[in-house]
């Protein structure tokens, strides 16, 4: 065996070892000021205990954040909201390593994209952030499926709605290239036949959605989610 070759295998057992040892103990989150209170409930939970079988983690923005009481809507599969509001997807891939990969999850759930679009980044920029998260988890979650759901319409963005149409296009084309990723699009979900918003769905913020959607969402994703 080739120097190169020694270096790579102890490189590789160094990894698994470290991995390893993050797994057995409990999270202690190097807290963001930005996120400050959902990493402070994350680390809550955490030390109470998370059962992880069959785990499906929710991950995502404030649409995720305010999804309270997610296991209720979803009580045949193993549900844990890592949702952290005014999140970027550069944010879940920058603190995946603290709030997603250590659960070994048997399978991911994706929102990101609201503030992303909102804060003027272009779609294919936010493509290739979804790329770099996607080959990041291939790495870290070796074969996890990975049900993309497709950023909402609301008022509040309206002047990003056409934006929001072509991301969700190009993740929509993005996910049939890889067979672990399933997209479910939930952004018509919104809409009225005409294209007008069905504003009861939504918070007095025009742009959050209330418990009635939160009920819709679930009915589309809850086939793609695995079981208990």
């Amino acid at each position: 065996m080739s120097i190169l070759k020694k270096v790579f295998v102890i490189l590789c057992c160094f990894y698994v070892f470290q991995l390893n040892q993050l797994n057995a103990q409990i999270l202690e989150y190097k807290i963001p000021k930005k996120f400050e209170k959902e990493f402070t409930r994350f680390t809550d939970e955490d030390k109470k205990g998370i059962d992880t079988t069959n785990l499906v983690v929710f991950i995502g923005s404030s649409t995720f954040t305010m999804w309270h009481n997610l296991q209720s809507y979803f009580p045949n599969s193993n549900v844990l909201n890592r949702g952290f509001g005014g999140s970027k997807l550069t944010d879940v891939i920058n603190y995946a390593d603290q709030i997603l990969y250590p659960y070994r999850p048997k399978q991911v759930v994706l929102y990101e994209g609201d503030n992303d679009l909102g804060s003027g980044i272009k779609p294919d920029d936010l493509l290739s952030d979804l790329k770099v998260f996607i080959r990041l988890t291939e790495i870290k979650l070796p074969g996890v499926p990975i049900v993309l759901l497709s950023v909402k319409y609301s008022p509040k963005r309206h002047k990003n709605k056409d934006k929001i149409t072509e991301f969700n296009s190009k993740m929509k084309d993005f996910a049939s290239t890889k067979p672990q990723l399933k997209y479910v699009d939930i952004a018509p979900i919104t809409l009225n036949e005409d294209g007008s918003y069905k504003r009861e769905l939504f918070l007095a913020d025009t742009l959050h959605v209330n418990q009635v959607c939160y009920k819709l969402y679930a009915q589309k994703i809850e086939p793609f989610l695995l079981k208990k």
